[in-house]
């Protein structure tokens, strides 16, 4: 059967905050609209597919091919493949999950054909610029109960996805009295000292009354700022 490529027509339109990409010509009419405007890696981000109900006839069916960039495409919970491979359209108007893998530009060609009537297609290209990841978590762990004067280990992991050597964290004694310990640090409640990302650290926590004491870590990058806080409970 003789595939018929007809010549299209993009249109960029912003309506409500979307951006839409609309097609239109003898081939089933399409829309792509980002439900978004920023993209970043391994954050998904979502795009309407809206056929025209006038258009369309017989199955449709979408053919996603990457060709610069990576990422990961899903409709309704289900893989879609990226290599030019053909996916059947359930509805004229569905939900297309993408995250990107990997930053810098993007670009995916979206097609969409009808199986009735010659199989007819008609394409969009998106072109996205997608940022660095730059999520920043910290969290801190260590076995409990804890006995007085004796040292507890805490493991510290600071995370960023950039690639910064070390970050400064900050000390705050919220509840108990005692002592930390980073190397050869001895860091005093509202101390800071540089720890360095994306490895766990051992720090050590030397208790001098019993209860609960609680330990507040923070980290900021400049831009964001995260806290934890750790619990333990010294029982002799």
């Amino acid at each position: 059967m003789k595939q018929l490529f007809a010549s299209w027509i993009v249109l960029l339109t912003c309506a409500c905050n979307d951006t839409a990409y609309l097609l239109s010509d003898t081939s089933p009419a399409f829309q792509v609209i980002a439900l978004q405007h920023t993209y970043v890696v391994e954050q998904t981000a979502y795009f309407q597919l809206k056929v025209s109900e006038s258009v369309h006839s017989g199955t449709l069916q979408l053919c996603p091919l990457i060709s610069q960039g990576n990422c990961k495409l899903e409709m309704n919970a289900q893989a879609v493949p990226t290599d030019g491979s053909w996916s059947t359209l359930c509805s004229p108007t569905e939900i297309l999950a993408l995250t990107p893998q990997q930053s810098g530009t993007l670009e995916v060609t979206l097609e969409i054909r009808s199986t009735k009537g010659g199989e007819q297609s008609n394409r969009s290209t998106l072109h996205l610029e997608v940022m660095e990841n730059t999520a920043l978590d910290i969290a801190a762990e260590c076995e409990s109960p804890a006995s007085i004067s004796q040292p507890i280990e805490i493991e510290l992991s600071v995370n960023k996805s950039l690639s910064l050597l070390q970050l400064p964290i900050t000390l705050a004694q919220l509840a108990g009295v005692g002592k930390l310990q980073f190397g050869a640090l001895n860091i005093p409640d509202g101390g800071s000292f540089l720890c360095p990302v994306n490895t766990p650290q051992i720090l050590y926590y030397t208790a001098e009354e019993r209860g609960i004491h609680r330990l507040q870590f923070s980290v900021s990058d400049g831009y964001n700022t995260q806290f934890c806080v750790l619990e333990i409970i010294v029982t002799k």
